[in-house]
């Protein structure tokens, strides 16, 4: 009967899929755990509580960016629950944004909020957004797949967005003033949008064309009085959803200048009406010299974007799937590769011009996404890929284009991390690491998942779909290196990635609450995303959740935040320490009083409660507020939720080879802590025994230290074939786990 004394004192593989719980020769099974819940793996080896959710907003009204100020006539907005995303945008430490975009069932929607809880907050609709014409605005995001589908991209003051069914479009930040310190959303497509980008002295360079039409037996001609005119073709060329796009003309029989314009009306296959930016007046005789915009509602726009050697790169249309555009250096809006006949050294290319490629493959590979690095990087649904120029910057003279690996893309924008990309396969399930190595000669896509494939499904049947997805990814790289993954099923999980430590650990995340009427239904994560905090000027980065929730029999959308993870002097409020430990909390500070207010967004719900830093139970919110059986100044009011880690079977004892599938038994535990108010340890969730936290001599009604060191504790289990922990807490106190020590005897 062999003894043993076993330490898992680094927990940095995380947790392990069940097909991997079998292999106890690897290093990552001494690392691993069989199970996590709302406890965040850090690189240092330990496990820490996730810290609660903070309400910011259900609705907002708007209010002055500058000074805070309510505008006149604004009502209240609901956050929208038929489809919303969030999207960062950061100008420096002092000046962020969250940036929301939502459809609901009548209108669009749009809010730009301080993410500082002042409701410094500008909010529009459909009806409140003024735009001039009527031409490719923010319209028909509808539902919730769309949006997260857009890919973003940010360039000093302007946030560029994209679709593959809709037109590219700015959120433009002016240098502050008036009512808002941003303007109205840019369309790419409509030049007669006053305040446009477009609106300059040449708006027509700004669009990317097909290539030129060569067959010659395909004229068109054009008649009437400049700039307004009637176009038509010899043949069939035209459709409805033409209408609205852009069209490149050259007067091949009349003095060979080239006219460009907008089609605004379909008439037939073979005639449009055709108003004109620049270029020659009426077109007598047929010319073939034609050429249509790459992007429209027929071609339809691109799917992916990003900013590369001082260009915009734009990557993937429904009918050029492979194909990437790509701007002139130095300039984000001048995409006219050709330029017009009537220019100077027109026909001459140098390497700074607007180009695009296709992406040259076996097969036609959709793209999926861009990114920048030393190279720029191209995912596909096929493959992946590197562009470069061969001895300075690319471009339509100097362009190199490799394929690397052949794991193929899932369209979902992929998130640097340190000097690595992490990227979903194709399948949705995976998620890889695009990375140089050296002894290869290429880049690599090494499986992130491979000892975690599971993970993204969740445990709760009630919201559990057949093939759950990587859907939307953030990465937090402060404090502890997280990168947080929604899925398609609206689920929550992180990654604690460090590469320069070798750390890959994967932990679940299940927020507080009930998300539909199913009882014991889990709330259903919308939307995510990460900005710097804004009162420490970005010492921290803040996760941000848009979380749906069933609150007193109704379905709500609310904006909340992960606080940042525990630290006394952080977290300490007019002398008290308050750690935030519930979902959805909200913290009161009042004068002395057993009356708490201010909880409606709590209406009907059984809440924790934790009052000058000493939890004091569970209460039921009435008519937005709770009362307390003894006075107090700050109270924590928020949903409880539970966090452990669970190891997985010891190998530890045998006299002769493995431990596994002998008769073992636990029969002490010592778990080590750090900044620690209250923990039980078990076999299992229904069988656990509580540490004791409170000293002795402490009185009932005085909060409990926080606790640094170890607990020792005679284990609550018998004998098994396969003995393992489980160190739980569901109070609202921080619970972080350094090591766990089991000692025991195996019988072999």
């Amino acid at each position: 009967m062999p003894k043993y004394n076993f330490i898992q004192n680094n927990m940095t593989a995380g947790e392990l899929s069940p097909k991997a719980q079998g292999r106890t020769d690897i290093e990552q099974y001494l690392q691993g755990l069989e199970k996590t819940k709302n406890m965040v793996i850090v690189p240092q080896g330990g496990a820490h509580r996730r810290p609660g959710t903070e309400f910011i907003a259900e609705e907002f009204t708007a209010h002055n960016l500058v000074d805070g100020s309510q505008l006149s006539g604004g009502s209240p907005v609901a956050i929208p629950t038929t489809g919303v995303r969030m999207f960062p945008f950061i100008f420096d430490e002092f000046e962020q944004y969250l940036i929301i975009l939502g459809t609901t069932a009548s209108s669009n929607y749009v809010a730009i909020t301080r993410p500082n809880g002042t409701q410094a907050l500008f909010v529009v609709d459909s009806t409140a957004l003024t735009l001039a014409g009527t031409e490719k605005r923010f319209d028909g995001y509808l539902g919730q797949k769309e949006l997260d589908e857009v890919q973003f991209a940010q360039n000093g003051d302007l946030l560029f967005f994209v679709h593959p069914n809709h037109p590219p479009f700015i959120l433009a930040r002016t240098a502050g003033g008036g009512s808002s310190s941003f303007t109205r959303f840019e369309h790419w497509h409509d030049p007669s949008q006053p305040g446009s980008l477009l609106s300059t002295s040449k708006p027509f360079r700004n669009f990317a064309f097909e290539d030129v039409n060569t067959n010659s037996a395909i004229t068109v001609t054009t008649a009437g009085v400049s700039p307004s005119f009637t176009m038509t073709a010899s043949t069939a060329i035209f459709t409805s959803d033409h209408v609205g796009s852009i069209f490149k003309v050259t007067d091949t029989g009349g003095g060979g200048l080239t006219a460009v314009g907008i089609i605004t009306a379909f008439t037939s296959s073979t005639i449009v009406s055709f108003e004109t930016l620049t270029g020659p007046g009426p077109i007598a005789v047929g010319t073939p010299d034609f050429q249509f915009g790459a992007w429209s509602d027929e071609n339809f726009y691109p799917r992916a974007l990003c900013f590369y050697e001082q260009r915009i790169y734009y990557g993937g249309t429904i009918k050029a799937p492979d194909t990437v555009f790509a701007s002139r250096i130095g300039n984000l809006v001048e995409l006219d590769a050709l330029g017009l006949a009537q220019d100077t050294g027109f026909g001459t290319v140098v390497n700074d011009d607007p180009f695009s490629f296709n992406v040259a493959s076996r097969e036609v590979n959709k793209i999926q996404w861009l990114d920048p690095g030393k190279n720029l990087n191209i995912g596909s649904f096929g493959r992946e890929y590197i562009a470069r120029g061969s001895s300075g910057a690319m471009g339509p003279l100097d362009i190199l284009v490799s394929p690397e690996t052949s794991h193929g893309s899932h369209f979902v924008q992929p998130v640097r991390i340190q000097n690595a990309l992490v990227f979903v396969q194709k399948s949705g399930r995976k998620l890889r690491e695009f990375v140089f190595s050296r002894d290869e000669d290429s880049f690599r896509g090494i499986d992130l998942t491979l000892l975690a494939d599971d993970i993204l499904r969740r445990d709760n049947t009630n919201n559990v779909t057949l093939e759950p997805i990587a859907d939307v990814m953030a990465y937090q790289e402060s404090d502890n290196s997280v990168l947080w993954i929604k899925t398609n099923d609206e689920g929550l999980v992180g990654m604690t990635m460090d590469r320069t430590v070798g750390v890959t650990a994967w932990h679940r995340h299940v927020i507080g609450g009930q998300g539909t009427s199913t009882a014991d239904s889990e709330v259903n994560i919308k939307s995510i995303t990460v900005l710097p905090s804004l009162n420490l000027d970005g010492r921290h980065d803040d996760v941000y959740l848009i979380i749906e929730r069933f609150i007193n029999s109704s379905t709500v959308f609310y904006l909340e935040r992960i606080n940042r993870e525990f630290d006394e002097a952080a977290h300490r409020t007019n002398g008290a320490v308050v750690p935030f430990y519930t979902d959805s909390s909200i913290l009161v500070a009042m004068a002395l009083s057993t009356t708490v207010t201010g909880l409606d967004h709590l209406e009907g719900e059984t809440v924790q409660v934790v009052a000058d830093s000493l939890f004091v139970g569970e209460k039921t919110v009435s008519s937005g507020q709770i009362t307390l059986d003894n006075a107090a100044e700050r109270v924590l009011v928020g949903f409880k939720y539970q966090s452990f880690v669970k190891t997985l079977k010891i190998d530890q004892g045998a006299a002769i080879g493995s431990a596994q599938g002998t008769i073992s038994r636990i029969d002490r535990i010592v778990t080590r802590f750090v900044r620690t108010v209250g923990a039980k340890i078990g076999a299992t969730l229904d069988n656990l025994d509580n540490y004791i936290f409170r000293p002795a001599s402490l009185p009932l009604d005085q909060p409990i230290p926080f606790f640094n060191g170890d607990k020792k504790l005679e284990f609550p289990n018998g004998y098994d074939r396969g003995v393992q922990a489980i160190v739980e807490t569901d109070i609202p106190m921080p619970m972080n786990v350094s090591s766990v020590i089991l000692r025991g005897q195996t019988y072999d």
